[in-house]
């Protein structure tokens, strides 16, 4: 086992030559982020990581002796898929649900394929249901006189105070 002394020795500060990034790097290669760095680098903030780490979609980092966190290059990549995965409408439970099975060597294409099959009718209903909500909001704007009329003959109010709205 190393000491902190030696350990703080096998680490070099270098530049990442992909993003031009400054992060310490093992002797051995293994690049070290601050979560600083970590956060610069996915495109995300401090505290959406801390809280990642909560829900238990990012390991734990090591700590150093001063207790600072620092992360391997893997949890980067691990991020970039969590963030895709939101931004692709997977939930948190979805997504630790597909890092699960990204990591095991028994799971195959098929069940991605599956899975994204589910996602995309999922997006269909709620497309569906959106365009319904803009259809009837849009059916009360049209119908709506505008300013100067008294707000009890509004129709965008009428909707929100849980009247039907007359269709044409």
């Amino acid at each position: 086992m190393l000491s902190s002394e030696s350990a703080r020795l096998r680490n070099l500060w270098v530049e990442d030559a992909y993003s031009g990034a400054c992060l310490w790097q093992d002797v051995d290669g293994e690049a070290n982020y601050t979560i600083g760095q970590l956060a610069k680098e996915a495109n995300i903030g401090v505290e959406t990581i801390r809280f990642y780490e909560r829900e238990g979609l990012l390991p734990e980092p090591r700590r150093t002796h001063s207790n600072y966190r620092k992360y391997a290059s893997g949890a980067l990549d691990r991020l970039r898929f969590v963030r895709h995965a939101k931004d692709l409408g997977f939930t948190l439970e979805e997504i630790r649900r597909l890092l699960s099975l990204s990591e095991n060597s028994h799971a195959d294409a098929g069940t991605f394929h599956v899975l994204a099959e589910e996602k995309i009718r999922w997006i269909d209903e709620r497309i569906s249901q959106l365009q319904n909500m803009r259809d009837i909001l849009s059916a009360a704007v049209d119908s709506c006189p505008g300013h100067g009329t008294d707000k009890s003959k509004c129709p965008i109010l009428e909707l929100f105070i849980g009247h039907e709205l007359d269709r044409k």
